[in-house]
């Protein structure tokens, strides 16, 4: 959803068990790059996909070190967009909120008169 933390990078400031050295699979992340000022996850896609490439250790993880809006989602937080993304598909939202409401009052509906058709096959009614 190109966001990171709910309002900012900053959310995980205080985010006891982010590591905030990394390792990629083929290059030791270090240098430049130990005390990542945001997470990883938080830089764009294209610059996460450089991790594995083989990319020099001083390209890769720079968007974590040194976030710009070119190439990370620091300032854009997860809250904002889950509420952009419901926005957008406002239409869809109500009427799957309304197709549940009708199959509850359906299902409330049928189980009233199936409790009743039990009830007056159980009545007993007078003799004679």
């Amino acid at each position: 959803m190109s966001c990171c933390g709910v309002d900012s990078y900053r959310d995980l400031s205080l985010a006891t068990n982010w590591g905030k050295t990394y390792k990629d699979k083929s290059i030791p992340l270090t240098g430049k790059i130990i005390g990542l000022h945001t997470p990883l996850v938080c830089c764009k896609k294209t610059e996460r996909d450089k991790l594995g490439s083989g990319a020099a250790a001083s390209t890769v993880g720079v968007c974590a070190t040194n976030p710009a809006t070119t190439t990370s989602n620091f300032e854009n937080g997860c809250y904002d967009a889950v509420w952009d993304e419901i926005d957008k598909s406002k239409t869809a939202v109500i009427l799957i909120l309304s197709a549940i409401i009708a199959f509850q009052a359906v299902m409330i509906f049928f189980s009233l008169w199936l409790a009743r058709a039990i009830r007056k096959e159980n009545q007993v009614g007078p003799v004679g």
